[in-house]
């Protein structure tokens, strides 16, 4: 306690520490104690007027004093319940910032589902435009085939009037084979006829040399006459 009472003029007390203790066992305890100590009060009588000063004057302010202590006990007591009511205050602060900061903590989990959904969908579109490049690179391939296979038709077609052009030549050729061969037949014709007016003019030449072969074989019988005239002999055969 912070006051200092005054029990009549003498004693000052600072504070009271009240035990309580049975009459009978306080007793024995006493005479007990009187037994070794030497003092004079340590005897029933003693023992008989201490009690009754006790409980006549020392445990009136005591009394007092406890009501005063219990007062305080009460203002201690509520002082308790207040902190008791600020410390349920401070925790539920606690409580509340420790929301407060769960809250922020949620909210910045928040913002990083946020940004992983942002991350996730430009994932997905950047696997769509990756989709897109390989059906673009496809779709270029397939024009690349489809400029090779063009090429191609075009040098089959090419090749297929190639191919026409060399029958159409072979054709002139064999109508020049064709030709040739007529030719050396009109040649042979030429010649065979040139033969037959040759031969034609040597029959003239003979058939004009006929009548004078006659002649000559006439002249030269009568020639052969005059050289050996006839005998009668030869008249005779």
């Amino acid at each position: 306690m912070n006051e200092v009472q005054v029990i009549g003029s003498a004693v000052p007390i600072a504070f009271v520490l009240h035990l309580v203790c049975p009459q009978l066992v306080m007793r024995e305890r006493l005479l007990e104690r009187g037994k070794s100590s030497g003092r004079v009060d340590d005897s029933l009588d003693s023992i008989s007027v201490c009690r009754v000063l006790f409980h006549c004057n020392t445990l009136v302010a005591h009394c007092c004093t406890l009501q005063r202590t219990a007062t305080h006990c009460n203002a201690l007591q509520r002082t308790a319940t207040h902190c008791n009511a600020l410390q349920r205050t401070a925790t539920h602060c606690n409580a509340l910032q420790y929301t407060a900061m769960h809250c922020n903590a949620l909210q910045c989990t928040a913002m990083h589902c946020n940004a992983l959904q942002c991350n996730a969908t430009h994932c997905n579109a950047l696997q769509h435009t990756a989709m897109h490049c390989n059906a673009l690179q496809r779709t270029a391939m397939h024009c690349n085939t489809l400029q090779y296979t063009a090429t191609h038709c075009i040098t089959l077609q090419c090749t297929a009037m190639y191919c026409n052009v060399l029958q159409c030549t072979a054709m002139h050729c064999n109508a020049l084979n064709h030709s040739a061969t007529h030719c050396n037949k009109l040649r042979h014709t030429a010649t065979l006829c040139n033969t037959l007016q040759h031969s034609a003019t040597l029959c003239n030449t003979l058939q004009h040399t006929a009548p004078h072969r006659n002649t000559l074989q006439h002249i030269a019988a009568h020639s052969r006459t005059l050289q050996h005239p006839a005998t009668p002999c030869n008249r005779s055969r």
